[in-house]
Protein backbone atom coordinates (compact mmCIF):
# COMPACT_ATOMS: atom_id res chain seq x y z
CA UNK A 1 0.00 0.00 0.00
CA UNK A 2 2.81 2.41 0.87
CA UNK A 3 4.57 1.54 -2.38
CA UNK A 4 1.41 2.22 -4.35
CA UNK A 5 0.92 5.57 -2.61
CA UNK A 6 4.54 6.54 -3.21
CA UNK A 7 4.37 5.70 -6.90
CA UNK A 8 1.09 7.57 -7.19
CA UNK A 9 2.66 10.72 -5.76
CA UNK A 10 5.71 10.24 -7.95
CA UNK A 11 3.69 10.05 -11.14
CA UNK A 12 1.53 13.01 -10.14
CA UNK A 13 4.69 15.11 -9.79
CA UNK A 14 6.24 13.76 -12.95
CA UNK A 15 3.18 14.24 -15.12
CA UNK A 16 2.77 17.82 -13.95
CA UNK A 17 6.21 18.49 -15.34
CA UNK A 18 5.72 17.13 -18.84
CA UNK A 19 6.96 19.56 -21.48
CA UNK A 20 3.77 20.07 -23.39
CA UNK A 21 3.54 23.79 -22.74
CA UNK A 22 7.15 24.19 -23.84
CA UNK A 23 6.32 22.55 -27.13
CA UNK A 24 3.36 24.87 -27.61
CA UNK A 25 5.50 27.85 -26.70
CA UNK A 26 7.96 27.19 -29.51
CA UNK A 27 5.58 28.47 -32.14
CA UNK A 28 3.40 31.52 -32.46
CA UNK A 29 -0.31 30.85 -32.79
CA UNK A 30 -1.45 30.42 -36.37
CA UNK A 31 -5.22 30.37 -36.68
CA UNK A 32 -7.67 28.87 -34.22
CA UNK A 33 -5.63 26.67 -31.85
CA UNK A 34 -8.56 25.63 -29.67
CA UNK A 35 -9.51 21.96 -29.62
CA UNK A 36 -12.79 22.57 -31.42
CA UNK A 37 -11.12 24.88 -33.92
CA UNK A 38 -8.36 22.40 -34.68
CA UNK A 39 -10.88 19.58 -35.12
CA UNK A 40 -12.60 21.65 -37.82
CA UNK A 41 -9.34 22.62 -39.49
CA UNK A 42 -8.10 19.03 -39.56
CA UNK A 43 -11.43 17.85 -40.98
CA UNK A 44 -11.05 20.40 -43.77
CA UNK A 45 -7.40 19.57 -44.40
CA UNK A 46 -6.73 16.00 -43.21
CA UNK A 47 -3.41 15.71 -45.05
CA UNK A 48 -1.91 18.62 -43.13
CA UNK A 49 0.42 16.90 -40.67
CA UNK A 50 1.18 20.11 -38.81
CA UNK A 51 -2.49 20.66 -38.07
CA UNK A 52 -2.89 17.07 -36.96
CA UNK A 53 0.12 17.49 -34.69
CA UNK A 54 -1.41 20.62 -33.16
CA UNK A 55 -4.62 18.69 -32.58
CA UNK A 56 -2.65 16.01 -30.75
CA UNK A 57 -1.10 18.72 -28.60
CA UNK A 58 -4.53 20.18 -27.86
CA UNK A 59 -5.80 16.79 -26.70
CA UNK A 60 -2.72 16.44 -24.53
CA UNK A 61 -3.50 19.78 -22.89
CA UNK A 62 -6.97 18.53 -22.05
CA UNK A 63 -5.50 15.31 -20.68
CA UNK A 64 -3.12 17.23 -18.43
CA UNK A 65 -5.46 19.96 -17.26
CA UNK A 66 -8.49 17.74 -16.67
CA UNK A 67 -6.76 14.39 -15.96
CA UNK A 68 -8.72 13.00 -18.90
CA UNK A 69 -7.48 9.57 -19.96
CA UNK A 70 -9.74 9.52 -23.01
CA UNK A 71 -8.15 12.73 -24.30
CA UNK A 72 -4.70 11.28 -23.65
CA UNK A 73 -5.56 8.14 -25.60
CA UNK A 74 -6.83 10.30 -28.44
CA UNK A 75 -3.54 12.19 -28.54
CA UNK A 76 -1.56 8.95 -28.62
CA UNK A 77 -3.65 7.74 -31.56
CA UNK A 78 -3.08 11.01 -33.43
CA UNK A 79 0.68 10.97 -32.90
CA UNK A 80 0.93 7.31 -33.94
CA UNK A 81 -1.08 8.03 -37.10
CA UNK A 82 1.17 10.95 -37.99
CA UNK A 83 4.22 8.73 -37.58
CA UNK A 84 2.72 6.20 -39.99
CA UNK A 85 2.59 8.95 -42.63
CA UNK A 86 5.87 10.57 -41.59
CA UNK A 87 8.09 8.14 -39.62
CA UNK A 88 10.91 10.69 -39.36
CA UNK A 89 8.80 13.38 -37.68
CA UNK A 90 11.00 13.92 -34.61
CA UNK A 91 8.79 16.31 -32.63
CA UNK A 92 5.81 13.99 -33.02
CA UNK A 93 7.86 11.03 -31.82
CA UNK A 94 9.08 13.12 -28.89
CA UNK A 95 5.50 13.91 -27.87
CA UNK A 96 4.63 10.23 -28.25
CA UNK A 97 7.42 9.51 -25.77
CA UNK A 98 6.19 12.15 -23.35
CA UNK A 99 2.59 10.98 -23.56
CA UNK A 100 3.66 7.38 -23.07
CA UNK A 101 5.08 8.52 -19.75
CA UNK A 102 1.81 10.28 -18.98
CA UNK A 103 -0.15 7.10 -19.69
CA UNK A 104 1.59 5.55 -16.68
CA UNK A 105 -0.87 7.46 -14.50
CA UNK A 106 -3.70 5.24 -15.63
CA UNK A 107 -2.20 1.75 -15.78
CA UNK A 108 -1.65 -0.93 -13.16
CA UNK A 109 0.89 -0.20 -10.44
CA UNK A 110 2.92 -3.09 -11.85
CA UNK A 111 3.14 -1.45 -15.29
CA UNK A 112 3.77 2.18 -14.41
CA UNK A 113 7.55 2.10 -14.56
CA UNK A 114 7.38 0.17 -17.83
CA UNK A 115 5.55 3.07 -19.43
CA UNK A 116 8.03 5.59 -18.04
CA UNK A 117 10.96 3.57 -19.33
CA UNK A 118 9.33 3.17 -22.73
CA UNK A 119 8.77 6.92 -22.99
CA UNK A 120 12.32 7.71 -21.96
CA UNK A 121 13.66 5.16 -24.43
CA UNK A 122 11.83 6.91 -27.26
CA UNK A 123 13.32 10.26 -26.24
CA UNK A 124 16.83 8.85 -25.78
CA UNK A 125 16.77 7.13 -29.15
CA UNK A 126 15.72 10.37 -30.81
CA UNK A 127 18.72 12.21 -29.38
CA UNK A 128 21.07 9.36 -30.25
CA UNK A 129 19.93 9.42 -33.87
CA UNK A 130 19.87 13.23 -34.18
CA UNK A 131 21.79 14.94 -31.38
CA UNK A 132 21.50 18.37 -33.00
CA UNK A 133 17.72 18.69 -32.90
CA UNK A 134 16.83 21.48 -30.45
CA UNK A 135 13.14 20.54 -30.23
CA UNK A 136 13.82 17.04 -28.95
CA UNK A 137 16.70 18.28 -26.78
CA UNK A 138 14.36 20.69 -25.05
CA UNK A 139 11.55 18.19 -24.60
CA UNK A 140 13.88 15.52 -23.23
CA UNK A 141 15.73 18.03 -21.06
CA UNK A 142 12.55 19.20 -19.36
CA UNK A 143 11.40 15.63 -18.80
CA UNK A 144 14.74 14.74 -17.28
CA UNK A 145 15.04 17.87 -15.16
CA UNK A 146 11.67 17.30 -13.49
CA UNK A 147 12.12 13.57 -12.89
CA UNK A 148 12.81 12.28 -9.37
CA UNK A 149 16.46 11.75 -8.60
CA UNK A 150 16.20 7.99 -8.20
CA UNK A 151 15.50 7.68 -11.94
CA UNK A 152 18.98 8.99 -12.64
CA UNK A 153 17.99 11.56 -15.27
CA UNK A 154 19.93 14.49 -13.83
CA UNK A 155 22.88 13.95 -16.16
CA UNK A 156 20.50 13.82 -19.11
CA UNK A 157 18.99 17.18 -18.17
CA UNK A 158 22.44 18.70 -17.79
CA UNK A 159 23.54 17.36 -21.16
CA UNK A 160 20.51 18.67 -23.02
CA UNK A 161 20.39 22.06 -21.33
CA UNK A 162 24.12 22.65 -21.79
CA UNK A 163 23.74 21.74 -25.44
CA UNK A 164 20.89 24.21 -25.86
CA UNK A 165 22.72 27.06 -24.12
CA UNK A 166 25.82 26.44 -26.24
CA UNK A 167 23.78 26.32 -29.42
CA UNK A 168 22.11 29.61 -28.54
CA UNK A 169 25.50 31.30 -28.81
CA UNK A 170 26.14 30.08 -32.35
CA UNK A 171 25.47 32.60 -35.06
CA UNK A 172 24.28 29.86 -37.39
CA UNK A 173 21.24 28.92 -35.34
CA UNK A 174 17.81 30.09 -36.45
CA UNK A 175 16.12 30.55 -33.06
CA UNK A 176 13.70 33.43 -32.89
CA UNK A 177 13.13 35.45 -29.70
CA UNK A 178 10.21 33.26 -28.69
CA UNK A 179 12.34 30.12 -28.91
CA UNK A 180 15.23 31.73 -27.00
CA UNK A 181 12.84 32.88 -24.31
CA UNK A 182 11.52 29.37 -23.87
CA UNK A 183 14.97 27.83 -23.52
CA UNK A 184 16.16 30.50 -21.08
CA UNK A 185 13.10 29.95 -18.92
CA UNK A 186 13.28 26.18 -18.64
CA UNK A 187 17.02 26.05 -18.08
CA UNK A 188 16.79 28.93 -15.62
CA UNK A 189 13.96 27.27 -13.74
CA UNK A 190 16.04 24.10 -13.46
CA UNK A 191 18.93 26.08 -12.00
CA UNK A 192 16.48 27.73 -9.61
CA UNK A 193 15.28 24.37 -8.34
CA UNK A 194 18.91 23.35 -7.92
CA UNK A 195 19.64 26.56 -5.98
CA UNK A 196 22.18 27.67 -8.57
CA UNK A 197 22.58 31.45 -8.92
CA UNK A 198 22.97 31.13 -12.69
CA UNK A 199 19.17 31.00 -12.72
CA UNK A 200 18.99 34.75 -12.24
CA UNK A 201 20.71 35.67 -15.48
CA UNK A 202 18.74 33.14 -17.53
CA UNK A 203 15.36 34.12 -16.08
CA UNK A 204 16.14 37.80 -16.61
CA UNK A 205 16.92 37.05 -20.25
CA UNK A 206 13.66 35.16 -20.57
CA UNK A 207 11.71 38.05 -19.05
CA UNK A 208 13.24 40.55 -21.47
CA UNK A 209 12.37 38.69 -24.66
CA UNK A 210 9.01 38.84 -26.45
CA UNK A 211 7.01 35.69 -26.98
CA UNK A 212 3.69 33.93 -26.79
CA UNK A 213 1.88 34.63 -23.52
CA UNK A 214 1.70 31.06 -22.22
CA UNK A 215 4.92 31.25 -20.21
CA UNK A 216 4.74 34.87 -19.06
CA UNK A 217 3.28 34.18 -15.61
CA UNK A 218 5.64 31.27 -15.01
CA UNK A 219 8.65 33.38 -15.94
CA UNK A 220 7.58 36.18 -13.61
CA UNK A 221 6.98 33.79 -10.71
CA UNK A 222 10.33 32.06 -11.13
CA UNK A 223 12.15 35.37 -11.46
CA UNK A 224 10.63 36.61 -8.20
CA UNK A 225 11.80 33.45 -6.46
CA UNK A 226 15.27 33.89 -7.93
CA UNK A 227 15.39 37.51 -6.79
CA UNK A 228 14.47 36.49 -3.27
CA UNK A 229 16.88 33.56 -3.19
CA UNK A 230 19.85 35.37 -4.77
CA UNK A 231 19.32 39.09 -4.00
CA UNK A 232 22.94 40.17 -4.49
CA UNK A 233 23.20 38.46 -7.89
CA UNK A 234 19.90 40.00 -8.93
CA UNK A 235 20.99 43.51 -7.90
CA UNK A 236 24.30 43.11 -9.71
CA UNK A 237 22.63 42.07 -12.95
CA UNK A 238 19.90 44.72 -12.87
CA UNK A 239 21.93 47.79 -11.88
Amino acid sequence: MLEARFLGLFFAALLAALPLHANRELKADNGDQSLAGLEKRVAADPDNLELRYDLGIAYTEVAMNEEDEEALDRSLIIFKQILKDDPNNAKTRAMLGSNTVMKAQYVSIFSKLDYVEEGYTILDELIASDPNNPDTRLIRGINASRSPGFLGRGDVAEEDFNWLLTDLQKSANTYDDNYRRTIYYYVGDWYLDDRDKRCVELLLKASQLPGAPRLTDDIEKSLKKAQKRFPSTYRKLTQ
